[in-house]
């Protein structure tokens, strides 16, 4: 079974949850990991899409689609 690879931009990099993904050996990159911080919405999404990973992020209304 494939792991699911997380990418949380800037509204859901909570340090406290990122360390607690990876404490239980979750893969997650941040936009800080990435160095995407300040990317819109839009190339947030793309870049997740380019390196297969699922984008978490609390703003809600930005993706709502």
């Amino acid at each position: 079974m494939n792991q699911i690879r997380l990418y949380l931009d800037e509204d859901s990099g909570d340090t406290i949850l990122v360390r607690s993904l990876k404490n239980r050996g979750i893969d997650v990159l941040t936009v800080v990991d990435a160095n995407t911080k300040g990317y819109s919405d839009e190339e947030q999404l793309n870049w997740a899409i380019e390196q297969e990973r699922v984008l978490y992020s609390c703003n809600v209304r930005d993706f709502y689609r």
